[in-house]
């Protein structure tokens, strides 16, 4: 099923290939971006290293 809200949690698998922004890091005024494979596990983010990082769906690619 698609994730109609467009945002997921580390270690959830993405369900569409694109490009992932960190929210948390958005909202402290910083551009994090994570390019991600159908299917794979959504990563901790490299930047804010948050263990709730939850990542927003931005554009396919």
């Amino acid at each position: 099923m698609v994730n109609s809200s467009l945002t997921y949690k580390i270690g959830e698998t993405a369900d569409r290939t694109g490009t992932y922004e960190c929210l948390i890091c958005k909202y402290a005024g910083v551009v994090t971006e994570v390019h991600v494979e159908k299917g794979k596990i959504l990563p901790m983010c490299a930047t804010c290293k948050d263990s709730d990082t939850t990542w927003h769906f931005k554009k396919s690619s």
